[in-house]
């Protein structure tokens, strides 16, 4: 793999087309492989590209923060597209991400993006040292359940179990330990709408009305 090789993760085959067709035989980047969703990458990580650009609104059980984190620890240097928060993108940014794009670029502008992304980082990405959820200091698996139990999803134990290969007890535990943690960090936990809130304004979850404002569901 070259050092500009980049794996692409998007939902949209038109997005997917769409970049290939700005990257041209002169280009700093070249696309070496594409997938439409994270269960689809995820068996093939070990053949990734040193760089690799991730929809933000890949509508799967795992949340973007998680993927970030995951990405870092198998070492692909993950960029982000999707129109995020400021907030959310600054988290990302602190767990590893070499490169968060919000803004409503054309595919052209997109592709110069990350170019000069991939052109101005020598050195892999690395989370600040500490960092999980803010002060919250949730898991992956903690964050992963809270995400499906207060947003749109909303479901229960029981069903969660068999969606994450968890027991329902197992879910429990990671709900009674991540309220608990956000409880200490001065965050109501008690409700769905507490969670939901909670996740918000921390910045580690995608809101329902931003999946609505996109059209995705």
């Amino acid at each position: 793999m070259g050092e500009n090789d980049l794996t692409v993760v998007h939902s949209s085959p038109l997005f997917i087309h769409g970049l290939r067709s700005c990257v041209s035989e002169e280009s700093t980047i070249r696309i070496t492989d594409t997938h439409f969703s994270w269960s689809e990458f995820v068996p093939l990580r070990d053949f990734a590209a040193p760089w690799l650009l991730l929809d933000a609104f890949l509508d799967d059980h795992v949340p973007v923060l998680v993927k970030v984190r995951a990405l870092v620890k198998m070492g692909p240097r993950p960029l982000i597209a999707g129109p995020l928060t400021l907030k959310q993108a600054a988290l990302l940014k602190a767990e590893g991400a070499a490169a968060v794009f919000v803004e409503d670029l054309t595919m052209p502008e997109l592709a110069m993006a990350v170019s000069k992304t991939m052109a101005s980082q020598d050195e892999e990405p690395r989370r600040a040292e500490g960092s999980k959820v803010g002060p919250c200091n949730l898991s992956d698996r903690e964050l992963q359940v809270l995400e499906l139990y207060s947003r749109r999803r909303a479901l229960q134990a029981a069903a969660l179990g068999p969606a994450l290969g968890l027991s329902p007890e197992t879910i429990r535990v990671h709900l009674r330990n991540a309220r608990r943690k956000l409880r200490q960090a001065g965050w109501p936990s008690t409700s769905r709408a507490e969670l939901s809130r909670a996740l918000t304004e921390l910045g580690c979850s995608i809101t329902d009305e931003q999946w609505q404002r996109i059209g995705r569901w």
